[in-house]
């Protein structure tokens, strides 16, 4: 085990500063980018929110009872504004730990 922890400390040392070592350049993730829905307004029927989309809250939205809401693991949900997701009805959220449901703004700087 001695052995494996000297030739890995050496390797990663000996690529320091070394003028010879190839250069590995770092690139950001690719954000992937996905369809913008735009959503507001009382639901009719019973509705699905995929995790392929992005969904945008341009005004209120109401859930009214005996109509269900269901939001896909993965799926984003941006607010572009002061809006209320209003539920009398049902609302299933299928997010999990690896695949979580986002809610967030749709503003890139912050209310001053």
């Amino acid at each position: 085990m001695l052995g494996w922890s000297a030739i890995y400390l050496w390797i990663g040392f000996g690529c320091q500063g070394n003028p010879g070592a190839p250069v590995v350049e770092q690139k950001p993730p690719v954000l992937e980018q996905k369809p913008v829905v735009r959503v507001a307004g009382t639901l009719q029927t019973p509705t699905l929110w995929e995790a392929k989309n992005q969904y945008v809250v341009t005004g209120d939205i109401t859930v009214p009872r005996g109509v269900t809401l269901k939001i896909q693991g993965g799926t984003e949900v941006k607010f572009d504004g002061f809006y209320q997701l209003i539920i009398d009805g049902g609302l299933l959220l299928e997010g999990t730990a690896e695949s979580p449901v986002l809610f967030s703004s749709n503003k890139t700087e912050p209310r001053t």
